[in-house]
Parts: C-alpha cells; structure tokens; sequence
C-alpha cells in the first residue's frame, strides 16, 4: 500500500487553499493554452497568413 503524502502547510495555508490555489492555477493554464490554440486556428483558417505552415514546416 502506497502512503500519501501530507500536504504541507505554509505561512498558515491549509490543505483546502492549496486545492483552491491549485484549481484555479489549472483552469487559469487550461485557458491560456485553449486561447492559445484558438489563435493558431484563426490564423490559419481567416488570416491565412502561412503563420502555423511555418511554425510547422520551418521557413
């Protein structure tokens, strides 16, 4: 059986601000990388301005 670490506590941080820091860090990354790929495909469907081609392929 595997032991699960503690969570540790910090400057007087529980466990739940830990899970809620972490939570909003993830959908904060998960945004970011969402808008990231959202660019790309503009870029490549209305823009066509060869942008991914060559972000891809090299230039």
């Amino acid at each position: 059986m595997l032991s699960i670490p503690r969570a540790p506590n910090v400057a007087g941080l529980t466990a739940r601000d830990f899970i809620a820091i972490h939570g909003t860090l993830f959908w904060t990354l998960a945004t970011l990388v969402g808008l990231h790929i959202l660019a790309a495909l503009i870029h490549s469907v209305l823009f066509r301005d060869g942008i991914l081609k060559g972000m891809l392929f090299g230039r």
